[in-house]
């Protein structure tokens, strides 16, 4: 899945509706020096994803310590990338994917509940990693 700046820009125009009516906020525009990162950044997320949605769907414990490492290293691929997240603030960003509408329907849409397991992955590993 290679995207370019223009089809960033589309695929990203909801969200920054949405982020803009609820929130009153300005995404930023996607710089084309941004293009090649937020490429590997949307394959990692949909890894990471698939793998949760895949442990959700097979009952696994969200403390599994497959799940668990798994999370470890989303992480540290989020830190490589820019991010300045820990367990706790990623715990933070599950919190407000439950709370707010459209990105837990993002997530629900693609599997039922895994807003919530994705939160409590994450806050346990938060509690497990102080």
């Amino acid at each position: 899945m290679i995207i370019h700046k223009e089809e960033w820009k589309d695929s990203l125009s909801e969200q920054s509706k949405y982020i803009k009516d609820k929130y009153g906020y300005d995404m930023p525009d996607v710089q084309e020096s941004q293009v090649n990162s937020m490429n590997e950044q949307a394959i990692e997320a949909q890894k990471f994803t698939g793998y949760m949605k895949d442990a959700l769907k097979s009952g696994w414990k969200a403390s599994d310590d497959r799940i668990q490492e798994v999370l470890k290293n989303h992480i540290i691929f989020l830190n490589s990338h820019g991010h300045n997240i820990d367990s706790k603030s990623f715990t933070a960003q599950t919190s407000f994917f439950v709370d707010d509408d459209f990105h837990r329907s993002m997530l629900e849409n693609q599997q039922v509940g895994l807003s919530y397991y994705l939160y409590t992955v994450a806050n346990m590993y938060a509690t497990s990693n102080k």
